[in-house]
């Protein structure tokens, strides 16, 4: 997946500090004046003659997004989303679709701290849109990736 998006938002953030505890949230929501998705995959499949090695759809609608945080003694857990409903405009240059697509992408991650200077975590992220186009037929995309990471924390 590729996106991109040019989005004034208004946020609201808070944090709440406890003895033995911490949790933030976030949350925000804007307008995407000019954004871009990456398509060209199913167009591949649709013309395989197609020496494109990207083609983007330009996008405008709204963006949003969620934020939450917790963090205790030495685990911190924390789940981000952000969401997109999008009208696809059409390009005379790029020669690409219009329709509408529904897309969001959800991390959660945990991590323990062992020590100050180093952390192990567990990371996911998944990645989900379904586009309705006017001149072609709907499509849906997953994606999910889960990795184990090593933190190093450097500054003091």
């Amino acid at each position: 997946y590729e996106f991109s998006s040019l989005a004034p938002a208004i946020a609201i953030k808070q944090r709440f500090n406890f003895d033995n505890y911490s949790l933030a949230y976030q949350s925000q929501l804007g307008y995407n004046i000019l954004g871009i998705t990456e398509f060209n995959y199913y167009r591949r499949k649709l013309d395989p003659s197609s020496n494109d090695a990207r083609t983007y759809n330009y996008v405008t609608g709204l963006e949003g997004a969620n934020k939450f945080e917790w963090k205790y003694d030495k685990n911190s857990l924390n789940f981000n989303q952000r969401y997109f409903i999008c009208r696809d405009f059409y390009d005379t240059e790029a020669d690409n679709y219009t329709g509408w697509e529904f897309y969001t992408l959800m991390q959660l991650n945990y991590e323990y701290a062992f020590t100050k200077l180093v952390s192990l975590g567990l990371s996911n992220e998944v990645y989900l849109k379904y586009s309705i186009y006017d001149d072609l037929p709907n499509y849906f995309s997953s994606y999910y990736s889960g990795n184990i990471f090593v933190r190093f924390n450097l500054k003091k």
